[in-house]
C-alpha cells in the first residue's frame, strides 16, 4: 500500500495531467512495470495524455498561419 501511495505522490509532483487522472490506476502501473510507485506508463501516455492533448487542441481551435 505504501508503494502505491508513493506512486500517487510521485505523479502529483511531476505530471501536468495529474488533475485529470489523479495518478492513474495502480493496476496499470503494476502490470506494465511490476511496481506501484512508478509514474508515467504506456497506458497513461496513450489513453490519458494524448486524449487531453487532443481536447486542448480542439478547444484552442485551428492554428492561424
Amino acid at each position: 500500500m505504501a508503494e502505491a501511495l508513493d506512486g500517487f505522490t510521485n505523479c502529483r509532483a511531476t505530471c501536468d495531467h495529474f488533475a485529470f487522472c489523479l495518478g492513474g490506476n495502480p493496476a496499470n502501473k503494476f502490470f506494465e512495470t511490476g511496481r506501484f510507485d512508478t509514474t508515467e506508463t504506456t497506458h497513461c501516455r496513450t489513453s490519458k495524455k494524448l486524449l487531453m492533448k487532443g481536447v486542448f487542441q480542439h478547444v484552442a481551435g485551428p492554428r492561424k498561419r
